[in-house]
C-alpha cells in the first residue's frame, strides 16, 4: 500500500471516530443512556441528571442553583425538559443556594424529596419558607446563618433535623416540628436569638449538644416524656429560660446543660437521673430551691456555681463526693444538709456561700479541699468529722461570724492560711495528736484570746497567729521543731526579754535588736525562722547545747556577722540559717548534722573553710554557693548527695575528691569554680553542668562507680586536657565536652554505646577517637573538630540470628514496648530517628553478647512472643520476625495500632475496629467497633487492655461526650457494658485491671473501682499512675500508694517527695527503685526523668530533654527516650546503667 492510499484510509478511520463521538454527546443529551452527572440548564436554574429520562419514563434531577447568584426570587418547577425528554425534580444538592445574599424567596415543589448539606447556608435576605411534606430528609447547616428567617414551615415527614440547621438564624421567631420527629441534631438552633417558645413533639427520644446554646429570648420549652438523652450545654446562655420539664425518662444531665439560664426559676429533677455534670446549672441567678433526688450518685465540678438566688438545698442520700466548687458563690444558700454517704468534699466547693450560718459535716467524710468553706461569712457554727486527718489550706478562711471550732481527734495537721481572718473565732479546741499548724493558719482571728497548744506539735508555720490582737495567753509545748517567723507578732503576747532577744516559753523569737557578739541564754531550745534576720549589728553569737532548732533564714543577711558556735544538738543547718552573712569566716559544724540545707550558707563569701561533720549525708542546693574564699572541703563518708549549684561560683576551690558514697552530684553542682584544677568524682550520677565553665580544670577522673554523666558536665572546660572516663558509661550526652578546646585525647571506655548531640563539639585538639564498634554517634557530636574516628569490636557484637531464648509464657499479655526481658535476654530500641525508622533492635543476652537486628523498620514498640518479635513497620504492615530462623513475614495489611499478643492470637485495630487473627496473621475476625476519638489514646496502649479471659475497652458517645467501659471475651462474645456515662480523666482515658477488678479516674480526680460482682466503689481522690508488676500505682495529696489484687492500698513513698505533675513510669523487680518522669513540652519547659529511693527517699535526676517519655527498669539498666528538640528532633532512644 502506498503512502496516499494510507493516508486516505488513516483520513476515513478518524472521520468515522469522530462521528461516533458526536452522536454518542448528542445520545447523552437526550436519550437515555450514560445520562449520569450530566448538567444543563432549563431558564436560570441549573440541573444534573441524577436518574437517565427515556422515551415512555420521566428521569430525575437534582437542583445546582442558578446562572444569577443575585436573584431575589426562585420557583423551581416540579419537572423539567432537555432535549424532548422530561426530568422530575427530586433534590436540591450541597450548598446548592450558599450565599445567594439577596434571596428573599423561594418556592420548593413537592416533587422535592431531599435537601443536601448548606443549600440556603448565608442567605441573608431570605424571611419566610416552606418546606413540602414530601421532603424526608434535610442536610446539615441547611439554613446556616440565614439571619433574616424568621418564619419556617417543615415536612410533616422529617424524622430528624441534622446538625447546624438553623444555627445563627437569629431572626427565627416561630418554627412548628414536625409530629414525626426522633432526633434533633446538634447546635440545630444555636443561637437563635429571637425564638421565644417551642414545643417539641413527644416522639423525640434524643437532643444533641447545643441545641439552643445562646437562644437568649426563648422563655418556655417543653421536653417530650420520650427524651432518654440530650447533650452538652443544650440551653447554655438561654438567659430568658424560666422554666423547663425534665422528663423522667432522662438519667443524665449533662456537662453545661442549663449554663447562665439567668431566669430559671425552678427545676424538678425526676428520680432516675443519676448524673448532673459539671457546669450544668452555672449562673442560674433565678434558681432559688433545689432538691436533688436519692438517685443522683454523680455531681460534676462547678454544678451549680453562682446559683445566686439558691437558699436551700437536699442532697442524694448515695453521693460520695461533692466535686470543686459545686455551690461557690451561691450567695444566698442558707440550708444544706450532707448525706451520711458523703466522703469528700472538693476545693472550693462551698467558697463565698455568704447566708450559710451552720453545717454538720458527717463523720464519713475523710477529706475537705482547700478554700472549701471560704468566704462563709455568715457561718457561725460547723462540726468537723471525726475520720479527718488534716483541714486544708484556706478550709474556713474568711468565715468571719465563726466562733468556735472543736478539732477532731485523728486531726494532723492544719495547713497554711486555714482559718485566716475568722474575726470572731475565739475558741479552738486543738486536739492531742497535732503535729503541725501551717503558715498564716489562725492570721488575724482577732477574738482569740488564749490558745493551748498540744504537746504532740512539732511544726508551727510562719506568721501562723500572727495579728490576733486578742490573743494574751499561750501554753507552749516544748517539742517544736520547726518554728516559723512571726508566729505571734501583732499579738498581746509579751515575751521575755533578755539582752534584746524576745522568748516566749523557750523559742526565740525576735533577735534583731541584738548587737556585737551575744550569748543565747540555755533557757532556749529552739530559734524561729527569720529571727536575727538582716540584724546588721550582730558580730558573734554563741548557741548552747539546750538548743535542737535553727529555724529557715534565722541569721539572713546578718552582714557583720563573723563567727558562729553551734550547739552539738543539732541535727541539721536549716535552709537560708547564714545566707548572705558576707563576714562570717568560721563555723565549727557539730558532729550532730546530717542535712545542710538549702542556701544555708550562700554568699558567706569570707568563709573559708568549712569542716564537714562525719555524719552529714545531705548538702543542699545552693548551700556553699558564691563562698568565693571557700578551700576544698573534705566530704565525709557518709555523704550521699551535693545538690544543685551548692558549690557554684566557689572561686577558691582548687582541687576536689567526691568519695564512691555519694549516689548524686546536682546540676552544676560545681560550676564556675574558676581555680579549680583537678576533679577525682566517684559519684554514681553526675548531673548535667556539674563542672561546666570551670576554666582552669585540667584533669577529671571519673571512677568506675560512676553511671551516668549529665549533659554539659564539663562544657567549656578550656583547659581541660586529661579525662579519664568510667568503664560503666553507656552515655556521653549532649555537649558534655563541647568547648574543651585544649582536649587532645580521651580514652572511651568499652561499654560505650550512644555519644550525642554536640557531645565533643569544638574540641578542635581532638584528632582520633577509638570507639566500640556500634556505637551510635549523633550527626554532630564532633561538629568543629577535625577529627578521625575508628570503631573497634570490644564487645563481640554480632549480627547473627539467635536460638530460641524467650520466655514461653501467655499467662499475661504482650503490649508493645521499647524495652523488655523475655527469658535471659533483653530486647530494646536503640539509636535515633524521627519515626523510629533508623533504629536499631538489640538483643542483650546474659553474657553480654549483643545481637543487632537494624533492618525491620520498627514504627511503634514491638512484642516479643515465643520465638518471634512482631511489630508494625513504617509502612503500617503487621509483621513478625523470627528469631530463630531471621526471617521477616508480612502478615497483615494497613494495620493502625498493634494492641497486644495473648493465647496465641494477635489483637490489633483496624478500620476504626478491633480484631483479632490467629499467631500466623491469618483468620482476621472483627471483635468489636471502637471510638475514633479515642484513637490516639489506643495508639499510646491507653483506654484497651486485655485481662485473664476480657478485652476492656473505653468507647465515647459523641453526642455527649461521656464515656463507656465495655467488656468481650477474647472472641469477641458476651458483651457487656460495666459503666456508661463517665467522666473519664481527659490523660488517656485509660482503665487499670488489677485483681479481677478494673480502676479508672474521673475527671474531678477520684479513683473508682469496678468490683468483680459489678458493684462500684471509691478509692479516693488521686491520680492514677499506671499498673506495674500488677499492682496499681496512685498518688494522693503527693503521697505514692500501691494497690494490690486484695484491693488494699500501701504506702510506698511518703510526703512530697513525688512532684507534682510528675508520672511514675516503673519499679524495680525489688521494688527498692522507682523511676518516674515529667514529661516537659518545649524549649521552654524541660522534661526530666528521676529516679526515687524507696528505702531512703532520695531522688535523682538520671535524664533531662525537651521531652521526656515514660523509662523502664530491667536489671541494672534504665531504659527510656527523650526527644533532644521537641519540634526538630531527633528521638535518643537509650539506655544507662542506674546501679
Amino acid at each position: 500500500m502506498n503512502k496516499s492510499k494510507l493516508l486516505r484510509l488513516i483520513l476515513f478511520l478518524f472521520t468515522i471516530f469522530s462521528l461516533c463521538i458526536f452522536y454518542d454527546s448528542v445520545a447523552k443529551a437526550g436519550a437515555g443512556v450514560n445520562q449520569e452527572k450530566y448538567t444543563f440548564y432549563s431558564g436560570d436554574i441549573k440541573y444534573e441528571i441524577s436518574k437517565p429520562a427515556s422515551a415512555k419514563n420521566a428521569g430525575q434531577v437534582t437542583v445546582l442553583g442558578t446562572k444569577n447568584k443575585n436573584v431575589k426570587t426562585v420557583n423551581i418547577p416540579k419537572t423539567v425538559k432537555n432535549s424532548s425528554y422530561t426530568y422530575k425534580v427530586e433534590k436540591i444538592a450541597d450548598s446548592a443556594f450558599n450565599g445567594y445574599s439577596k434571596l428573599t424567596e423561594i418556592s420548593i415543589p413537592s416533587s422535592v424529596t431531599a435537601l443536601g448539606n448548606s443549600v440556603f447556608s448565608n442567605c441573608d435576605n431570605l424571611k419566610s419558607i416552606t418546606l413540602p411534606n414530601s421532603v424526608t430528609s434535610i442536610g446539615r447547616g441547611l439554613f446556616w446563618s440565614c439571619d433574616s428567617l424568621n418564619k419556617v414551615k417543615l415536612s410533616e415527614n422529617l424524622k430528624q433535623i441534622p446538625d447546624d440547621t438553623f444555627y445563627d438564624c437569629s431572626s427565627l421567631e416561630e418554627i412548628n416540628l414536625p409530629a414525626k420527629l426522633k432526633s434533633v441534631g446538634n447546635q440545630v438552633f444555636y443561637n437563635c436569638s429571637s425564638l421565644t417558645e417551642i414545643t417539641i413533639p413527644d416522639t423525640v427520644t434524643s437532643l444533641g449538644k447545643s441545641v439552643f446554646f445562646a437562644c437568649k429570648k426563648l422563655k418556655k420549652v417543653h421536653l417530650p416524656k420520650a427524651l432518654a438523652e440530650i447533650g452538652d450545654s443544650t440551653f447554655y446562655g438561654c438567659s430568658s429560660l424560666e422554666d423547663v420539664n425534665i422528663p423522667a425518662n432522662l438519667s443524665h444531665i449533662p456537662a453545661t446543660t442549663f449554663y447562665e439560664c439567668r431566669s430559671l426559676q425552678s427545676v424538678t429533677i425526676p428520680y432516675g437521673i443519676t448524673y448532673i455534670g459539671k457546669f450544668a446549672f452555672y449562673g442560674c441567678e433565678s434558681l432559688d430551691d433545689l432538691r436533688i433526688p436519692g438517685s443522683v450518685t454523680y455531681i460534676g465540678a462547678n454544678a451549680f456555681k453562682s446559683c445566686t438566688a439558691l437558699s436551700r438545698v437536699s442532697l442524694s442520700d448515695k453521693l460520695k463526693s461533692l466535686p470543686e466548687y459545686v455551690f461557690a458563690n451561691c450567695s444566698s444558700l442558707k440550708e444544706v444538709i450532707l448525706p451520711d454517704s458523703l466522703q469528700y468534699i472538693g476545693n472550693g466547693a462551698f467558697s463565698n456561700c455568704r447566708e450559710l450560718t451552720e453545717l454538720i459535716i458527717p463523720d464519713t467524710v475523710v477529706s475537705i479541699g482547700y478554700n472549701a468553706f471560704e468566704e462563709c461569712r455568715s457561718l457561725e457554727n460547723i462540726t468537723l468529722s471525726s475520720s479527718l486527718s488534716r483541714i486544708s489550706s484556706g478550709t474556713f478562711s474568711d468565715c468571719s461570724s465563726l466562733k468556735a471550732i472543736n478539732l477532731p481527734d485523728k486531726l494532723a495537721q492544719i495547713e497554711d492560711g486555714a482559718f485566716e481572718n475568722c474575726s470572731s473565732l475565739s475558741e479552738v479546741t486543738f486536739n492531742n495528736q497535732l503535729a503541725g499548724i501551717g503558715n498564716r493558719a489562725f492570721l488575724n482571728c482577732t477574738g482569740l484570746t488564749s490558745i493551748e497548744l498540744p504537746d504532740s506539735l512539732i511544726s508551727l508555720g510562719t506568721q501562723a497567729f500572727k495579728g490576733c490582737s486578742g490573743l494574751s495567753q499561750v501554753k507552749m509545748p516544748q517539742n517544736i521543731i520547726a518554728f516559723g517567723a512571726e508566729v505571734f507578732t501583732e499579738t498581746a503576747i509579751t515575751p521575755v526579754t533578755d539582752n534584746d532577744l524576745l522568748i516566749l516559753d523557750g523559742y526565740l523569737l525576735n533577735g534583731t535588736d541584738a548587737s556585737g557578739y551575744i550569748t543565747i541564754p540555755d533557757s532556749v531550745h529552739c530559734i524561729a525562722a527569720d529571727a536575727f534576720r538582716n540584724n546588721e549589728q550582730l558580730t558573734g553569737v554563741s548557741i548552747p547545747d539546750t538548743v535542737t532548732s535553727i529555724g529557715s533564714n534565722a541569721f539572713y543577711g546578718c552582714s557583720r556577722l563573723e563567727s558562729a558556735k553551734l550547739p552539738d544538738s543539732l541535727a541539721a543547718i536549716s535552709a537560708g540559717a547564714f545566707y548572705n552573712c558576707v563576714k562570717l569566716a568560721s563555723v565549727n559544724l557539730p558532729d550532730t548534722i546530717t542535712e545542710i540545707r538549702d542556701y544555708s550558707f550562700y554568699n558567706c563569701s569570707s568563709l573559708k573553710s568549712i569542716n564537714l561533720p562525719d555524719n552529714l549525708s545531705v548538702i543542699g542546693d545552693y548551700a556553699f554557693g558564691k563562698c568565693s574564699s571557700l578551700k576544698s572541703p573534705v566530704f565525709p563518708a557518709k555523704l550521699h548527695s551535693i545538690g544543685s549549684h551548692a558549690f557554684s561560683e566557689c572561686s577558691g576551690l582548687t582541687e576536689l575528691n567526691i568519695p564512691e558514697t555519694v549516689k548524686w552530684v546536682g546540676e552544676a553542682a560545681f560550676s564556675s569554680c574558676a581555680a579549680l584544677r583537678t576533679v577525682k568524682a566517684g559519684a554514681k550520677v553526675i548531673s548535667k553542668n556539674a563542672f561546666m565553665n570551670c576554666s582552669s580544670l585540667k584533669e577529671a577522673v571519673l571512677s568506675d562507680n560512676v553511671l551516668n554523666l549529665g549533659a554539659l558536665a564539663f562544657r567549656d572546660c578550656s583547659r581541660l586536657s586529661t579525662v579519664t572516663l568510667s568503664d560503666k558509661l553507656t552515655v556521653i550526652e549532649y555537649y558534655t565536652f563541647a568547648g574543651c578546646n585544649n582536649l587532645s585525647s580521651i580514652d572511651i571506655p568499652a561499654g560505650l554505646e550512644y555519644i550525642l548531640e554536640g557531645a565533643f563539639n569544638d574540641c578542635k585538639k581532638l584528632k582520633t577517637i577509638h570507639l566500640p564498634k556500634n556505637t551510635f554517634v549523633a550527626d554532630d557530636a564532633f561538629e568543629g573538630c577535625d577529627i578521625k574516628i575508628s570503631f573497634v569490636n570490644v564487645n563481640n557484637d554480632a549480627k547473627v540470628n539467635i536460638a530460641d531464648n524467650t520466655a514461653n509464657n501467655d499467662k499475661s499479655p504482650k503490649y508493645p514496648v521499647y524495652a523488655t526481658r523475655a527469658g535471659e535476654d533483653v530486647y530494646y530500641l536503640s539509636g535515633a530517628g524521627s519515626y523510629d525508622s533508623s533504629l536499631d533492635l538489640i538483643i542483650q543476652n546474659k553474657s553480654t553478647k549483643k545481637t543487632i537486628i537494624d533492618d525491620l523498620n520498627i514504627s511503634s514498640g514491638f512484642i516479643v512472643y515465643k520465638d518471634f518479635i512482631y511489630y508494625l513497620d513504617i509502612n503500617r504492615n503487621l509483621c513478625r520476625y523470627s528469631l530463630t530462623t531471621g526471617k521477616r513475614t508480612n502478615l497483615q495489611k494497613k494495620i493502625d495500632i498493634l494492641v497486644a499478643v495473648y493465647r496465641d492470637y494477635i489483637y490489633y485495630i483496624s478500620n476504626k475496629s478491633l480484631y483479632r487473627t490467629d499467631i500466623k496473621g491469618k483468620n482476621p475476625v472483627k471483635l468489636a467497633a471502637l471510638s475514633t476519638e479515642l484513637f490516639a489514646h489506643y495508639y499510646r496502649g491507653k483506654a484497651i487492655k486485655l485481662y485473664d479471659n476480657s478485652i476492656y475497652y473505653v468507647t465515647c458517645n459523641k453526642q455527649n461526650w461521656l464515656y463507656s467501659i465495655e467488656r468481650i471475651n477474647l472472641d469477641g462474645n458476651c458483651h457487656e457494658v460495666l459503666a456508661k456515662n463517665l467522666e473519664l480523666k481527659d490523660l488517656g482515658y485509660d482503665i487499670y485491671p488489677v485483681g479481677g477488678r478494673i480502676y479508672y479516674q474521673t475527671n474531678d480526680d477520684q479513683i473508682h473501682c469496678i468490683n468483680e460482682d459489678g458493684t462500684h466503689t471509691s478509692v479516693g481522690y488521686g491520680n492514677i499512675h499506671g499498673v506495674i508488676h500488677g499492682e496499681l500505682y496512685y498518688t494522693s495529696e503527693q503521697d505514692l500508694w500501691k494497690i494490690s489484687a486484695g484491693n488494699t492500698s500501701k504506702l510506698v513513698v511518703p510526703g512530697k517527695v513525688i512532684f507534682e505533675y510528675c508520672q511514675v513510669s516503673d519499679v524495680s523487680d525489688d521494688g527498692t527503685t522507682i523511676t518516674l518522669y515529667y514529661p516537659g513540652d518545649d524549649d521552654s519547659e524541660r522534661g526530666y526523668l528521676y529516679l526515687v529511693n524507696t528505702v531512703d527517699y532520695s531522688i535523682t535526676i538520671i535524664a533531662d530533654g525537651d521531652t521526656i517519655w515514660p523509662a523502664r527498669i530491667i536489671g541494672d539498666y534504665l531504659y527510656y527516650h527523650k526527644d533532644y528538640d521537641y519540634e526538630n528532633g531527633p528521638v535518643y532512644y537509650l539506655r544507662t546503667r542506674f546501679r
